[in-house]
């Protein structure tokens, strides 16, 4: 079983155990989108569990056409897409762009085993 599979099971089981969390519809390996009622009204979010390759293209385009249909997107990255805990390294455009769009922080996600963990990378952290 891939890290990605075991991240994204872990992650859609936890969502349905979340009140609030409702409407949850897996479009495909790697991706999801729910609704999450607020008080008042609610909101659609859409979620990306990234393993692989991410380019900047599919960052704007997933966000654009989000944004468009009034979906909020988070893309959660795999932390072997991310420096080594000490190092400093240039991010890459991608990066960058997930940097602006999350306000300098980064959403990661690591797998040993079959235990899941779900995390915040900041860019003074991490990547400069």
């Amino acid at each position: 079983m891939s890290s990605l599979h075991t991240a994204f099971s872990y992650l859609v089981d936890r969502l349905r155990e979340v009140k609030t969390v409702k409407n949850l519809r897996v479009k495909d390996e790697g991706s999801l989108v729910l609704e999450l009622e607020q008080p008042g009204f609610f909101e659609s979010v859409m979620i990306y569990l990234v393993a692989g390759e991410l380019s900047a293209g599919f960052i704007k385009k997933a966000v654009n056409g989000n944004t468009r249909a009034d979906i909020n997107t988070l893309f959660i990255v795999s932390s072997d897409l991310l420096p080594e805990a000490g190092t400093v390294s240039q991010p890459s455009e991608a990066m960058r762009l997930l940097l602006d769009l999350y306000a300098g922080k980064i959403y990661s996600y690591t797998v040993i085993g079959q235990t899941v963990k779900i995390f915040v990378t900041t860019q003074g952290n991490c990547i400069v």
